[in-house]
């Protein structure tokens, strides 16, 4: 679903607080290589098809991973609180689809894989249907 993505990228780049908390950007899938920290990765886990006669609606999740390279979990914690903020109940503009709705749905406690590198995962569900 490249508008949605589109659609929750256009939400972040126009809120200059948090595009100035999160220096090393949010990135679809992957980040490049040499991102500087702290950075976000958007993926898609699901995405369902919910038709009910003859509307059809996408039932999807987006995950959020934000990486942030401190000696404490403050700073993840910080840019997760920002992010949900900014997410959750809002209205992206998406390209062909109807947005009924984007809900907070979970996170994860700050864990590091590597020594140093926090990441804090927040998870939003995301009802579309698809416009006449």
């Amino acid at each position: 679903m490249k508008a949605l993505y589109k659609g929750l990228y256009t939400l972040f780049a126009d809120d200059s607080t948090a595009v100035a908390n999160l220096s090393g950007g949010l990135h679809k899938a992957d980040a490049p290589e040499g991102v500087t920290f702290p950075y976000a990765v958007m993926t898609m886990p699901s995405n369902r098809r919910a038709d009910q006669l003859n509307e059809k609606f996408r039932d999807l999740a987006i995950q959020i991973n934000i990486f942030s390279e401190s000696d404490t979990a403050d700073e993840a914690s910080d840019l997760a609180d920002e992010l949900e903020a900014l997410f959750d109940d809002s209205a992206p503009t998406v390209t062909g689809w109807t947005v009924h709705f984007v809900k907070f749905d979970m996170s994860t406690a700050p864990q590091t894989p590597d020594e140093g590198i926090y990441q804090y995962t927040l998870r939003f569900m995301v009802l579309l249907q698809k416009s006449a």
